[in-house]
């Protein structure tokens, strides 16, 4: 991995990070787009320090997003998610429909 790949792949965390932020404040409707970004952080790196460096320096609301999230992606063990974003969960529904 090049530095200049590696800057790439922060710019999706701040990605992540911005529509975290939107759907921590129930302001964002696009969740594919979402869903989309945090496959690709986790893609590039270990499973567990994506999720790491996604989670670092967020709000408890934008941590309760991300991890609403990563279950609905398959990314935690049961049980590691206490607390679920209710609209995003909603949101996460009507993307299966």
């Amino acid at each position: 991995m090049s530095e200049e790949e590696f800057l790439e792949d922060l710019a999706v965390k701040r990605l992540v990070r911005k529509m975290a932020n939107r759907f921590a404040k129930e302001s964002s409707t696009n969740i594919r787009l979402f869903c989309n970004h945090v496959i690709t952080f986790t893609n590039n790196f270990d499973l567990d320090a994506a999720k790491q460096l996604l989670l670092f320096e967020t709000s408890e609301k934008e941590k309760v997003v991300l991890m609403t999230v990563f279950n609905y992606l398959g990314y935690t063990k049961p049980g590691e998610v206490e607390e679920f974003s209710l609209f995003t969960a909603k949101a996460l529904k009507e993307m299966d429909k």
